[in-house]
């Protein structure tokens, strides 16, 4: 089964975002969650840090994962912590994060995506065409 976690908001700039995890094949939800996002825009490393193992807990709840979509450079960055965790080697130099910028990291692909900040969906960093080229990206890859 392939699966994607994917990010959606009623509004591009909502404070919450909604994220499921689809199975293409069987159309159904897995899991639904909101989503609240700091009121500095960013996390604490901290934070970041003590989350680790919840995000490894559902990574490994996910064994046909192929294609991961990360949400800004915090996101892009936890993703990297994971693969090497995993012992996934990560290519050299180290792909660095940006909007569309795809990571082939076996056995899985890092997709980079601004973060829908009201900050940046506001100041038109990003737009709702560039996350919705972002996610067809990401199921051309899961269906080639």
């Amino acid at each position: 089964k392939q699966q994607i976690l994917q990010f959606e908001g009623t509004r591009l700039g909502r404070q919450e975002i909604y994220a499921e995890i689809i199975d293409p094949e069987e159309s159904g939800i897995v899991k639904r969650e909101w989503f609240n996002l700091w009121p500095a825009n960013k996390p604490l490393p901290e934070e970041v840090t003590r989350c680790l193992p919840h995000l490894l807990n559902e990574v490994d709840a996910l064994p046909n994962l192929q294609v991961v979509v990360a949400l800004g450079k915090i996101a892009w960055d936890a993703w990297m912590k994971v693969s090497l965790t995993r012992g996934v080697a990560i290519p050299r130099p180290r792909p660095q994060f940006g909007h569309g910028t795809i990571a082939h990291l076996a056995p899985g692909t890092l997709i980079g995506a601004y973060h829908p900040s009201r900050q940046n969906t506001n100041t038109g960093k990003l737009t709702e065409s560039m996350l919705d080229a972002v996610f067809a990206t990401a199921r051309r890859l899961l269906s080639a």
